[in-house]
């Protein structure tokens, strides 16, 4: 599936597709880390990188059972941990 060894922390946008990982933190350097935070996206949820979009620039992800799109760039910002 992928390169990476589970226990690998990585960035978001670094999670390959149909892998799950656990998020270890948001930068606090993100703007928008309140509007994740709100969404469930805390250190200790879990969630699963469903697709990259064609050209790069967005992610989907899986998170407490919905689907959530959002840009590479706050996905560089948001460090998990493979699962």
């Amino acid at each position: 599936m992928s390169e990476f060894a589970v226990g690998s922390e990585m960035t978001l946008a670094d999670l390959p597709i149909g892998c799950s990982a656990v998020v270890l933190g948001i930068k606090n350097t993100m703007r928008s880390c309140k509007k994740f935070a709100d969404a469930g996206m805390v250190p200790g949820a879990v969630l699963s990188m469903e697709s990259h979009a064609p050209l790069g620039g967005l992610l989907r992800i899986k998170l407490m059972g919905s689907s959530l799109t959002l840009h590479k760039n706050d996905g560089r910002n948001i460090m998990v941990k493979l699962s």
